[in-house]
C-alpha cells in the first residue's frame, strides 16, 4: 500500500508545472481556465506577496492525468493577458537560478525548477 501511495506522489510531481511571468492581473481562477484548454486541472496557484499583496508573477499547476501535462508542454509558447508565461516541469533536482534577460529586464527559466530552487532565486532578488 505503501509503495502505491509513493507512486501516485511521484506521478503527481510530474504532472505540475511552474508558471512563470504571469501578468499581474491573473489570478488562479484565471490561470486554470486558461491551462484546462489542455486538460484537467486539478490544482492551480499564483502566489501573492504577504506584505504588499501583489502577485509574485509565478505560480504552478497540476494536471489530473498525463495527456494535460503533455499537451501543456508541448505548446511553444503561451500567452496570458498580452503576457508569454514560461512554462517549466518541476522537480527533478536540476537546473535552478535562470537566467537574466537584458532586452526584457526579466528573470527566466530555462532548466527545470522545484519550490527549492524559486526560493532561492527570489531570496537573491
Amino acid at each position: 500500500m505503501a509503495a502505491s501511495s509513493a507512486a501516485q506522489a511521484v506521478n503527481r510531481a510530474v504532472q505540475k508545472l511552474f508558471i512563470g511571468n504571469i501578468p499581474w492581473t491573473v489570478g488562479r481562477r484565471e490561470l486554470r481556465e486558461y491551462f484546462s484548454q489542455y486538460g484537467h486541472v486539478t490544482f492551480a496557484n499564483v502566489l501573492f506577496d504577504k506584505v504588499s499583496g501583489m502577485s509574485k508573477g509565478y505560480g504552478f499547476i497540476q494536471y489530473s492525468n498525463r495527456e494535460g501535462y503533455s499537451n501543456a508542454t508541448g505548446k511553444d509558447s503561451h500567452f496570458l493577458e498580452g503576457g508569454q508565461l514560461i512554462v517549466e516541469q518541476t522537480g527533478g533536482g536540476g537546473g535552478g537560478g535562470g537566467q537574466f534577460d537584458r532586452a526584457s529586464g526579466r528573470r527566466g527559466f530555462t532548466n527545470k525548477v522545484d519550490q527549492f530552487d524559486l526560493q532561492n532565486v527570489m531570496n537573491k532578488s
